[in-house]
């Protein structure tokens, strides 16, 4: 039986069927293959198309998902990670966006592009040392001119943040040699100069952005900022003005009211501390803050307690310490003693190193006649911060002691303003009160 099976198989027709055979399974072999590898790569490729598609589009959260579904296909599809870390970066989950772009990074080729973008996620999240880090390898890694100025720029922003005004001031210069137009980069090399206290560098870099552009809201904005901060005011709000007629908005309104308080122009201030408030986006809270301090500087007390009260209800969720002490300031002003030291004491428990907080509890309690706790609370502001002024009002509250020992403490400390106050007021009213006791240093 057996020969007669390998004497059949060995006939020239199951020689040919036994081929076939051989083929078929090698086909079969390439199918499943195929099915295998590069099925699933057509299926992440299709849905890395629909992401891209939906992330043009503006439709985020769909993006997000068309990405899963490719990543799920093909586990180390680089593009994909990189791409759904610009979805995330879109929607504000700056986070998730690093996670995205490091597994980009670590999948490989290595992008100049993805250590940009993780840059400015970590920016954004107020992680500028490793910013500093990304953009550098960025510039290692593209030698396109456009690539390496914008990122310079970035990494100056970056330096600027970690108050390294010096290297931020560097990397602008190599912005503005490898792009002699650049805009961004003056005005920004212009506000380290600032910061650095460099001023005629930094106006110079302000007049050439804005003779690049005239019409730059940026420019005009930023050197408000240098006339605000050298006290020249009045500048200040000419520039103020001109980027509000650019671009009107919080931040420019609520600029030009501080600039309009600072010369004691309250009415100017209010109306446009209210203006603000009316732009989409505004930090509402911070600007009844603004209006509760130019209503107290005008003597409208009461309106400054129902700003500084508003300011409050709308920071419910995260308090700040200064607009009680500002609210407290209000009360103590109009005689409200009681609601002052409530909110002084919620100052302190909620920042127990707030050295104003203790001085300003200390005022209070000193026209109550409160003596021993007025010098309780100025010792505790010295501690934290030894100011000129917290020592002559602690020297004041030791005078009203009226005993020999508390008198020299007075004395002492009165004597200390002179030793370490530059205040010219200050070290006025020091010395006539040190006349006045018959005791000069």
């Amino acid at each position: 039986m057996s020969r007669w099976i390998s004497e059949k198989l060995s006939h020239p027709k199951w020689q040919g069927l036994r081929s076939m055979g051989v083929i078929v399974a090698i086909i079969l072999g390439i199918y499943v293959a195929w099915v295998t590898v590069f099925t699933p790569k057509i299926s992440a490729r299709f849905h890395y198309q629909n992401g891209s598609t939906n992330f043009d589009q503006g439709n985020y959260t769909q993006a997000i998902e068309d990405y899963i579904q490719a990543i799920k296909f093909d586990p180390v599809f680089t593009d994909a990670y990189y791409k759904r870390g610009q979805v995330f970066y879109q929607k504000g989950n700056y986070t998730q966006a690093i996670e995205d772009y490091t597994q980009a990074i670590e999948l490989g080729p290595q992008s100049a592009h993805t250590y940009v973008d993780r840059g400015d996620s970590y920016y954004q999240v107020h992680k500028y040392t490793q910013a500093v880090e990304d953009y550098t390898k960025a510039l290692e890694l593209t030698p396109s001119k456009e690539i390496r100025s914008d990122t310079y720029i970035k990494r100056g922003l970056a330096f600027f943040e970690n108050d390294n005004y010096t290297q931020a001031i560097s990397d602008y210069t190599q912005a503005i040699e490898l792009e002699s137009n650049s805009v961004s980069a003056y005005v920004n090399r212009g506000s380290a100069y600032r910061e650095a206290g460099q001023y005629v560098q930094a106006f110079e870099d302000y007049a050439k952005a804005i003779k690049l552009k005239p019409d730059s809201e940026f420019a005009y904005f930023n050197r408000g900022l240098a006339h605000y901060k050298k006290g020249e005011y009045a500048q200040a709000v000419k520039d103020y003005t001109q980027a509000i007629q650019l671009e009107p908005g919080f931040t420019n309104y609520v600029h030009r009211g501080l600039a309009y308080f600072r010369q004691d122009n309250y009415a100017r201030a209010i109306d446009d501390y209210t203006e603000a408030i009316k732009y989409p986006n505004a930090d509402i809270a911070t600007a009844h803050v603004f209006l509760g301090n130019a209503y107290s500087a005008e003597g409208n007390y009461a309106q400054a307690i129902e700003e500084h009260t508003q300011a409050i209800q709308l920071q419910q969720l995260d308090p700040d310490s200064v607009t009680y002490v500002n609210r407290g300031n209000a009360y103590y002003r109009s005689g409200k003693y009681v609601q002052a030291f409530e909110d002084y004491a919620k100052a302190i428990q909620l920042e127990p190193d707030f050295d104003y907080a203790y001085f300003r509890r200390g005022l209070a309690y000193y026209e109550e006649g409160n003596y021993v706790q007025a010098v309780k609370d100025y010792t505790q502001a010295i501690t934290l911060s030894p100011k000129g002024n917290y020592y002559y009002y602690r020297g004041l509250a030791y005078l009203e002691y009226q005993d020999v020992q508390n008198k020299a403490n007075g004395i002492k400390d009165l004597n200390k303003v002179m030793n370490i106050s530059t205040d010219s007021d200050l070290r006025t009213r020091t010395m006539k009160k040190l006349e006045e006791i018959r005791f000069l240093p």
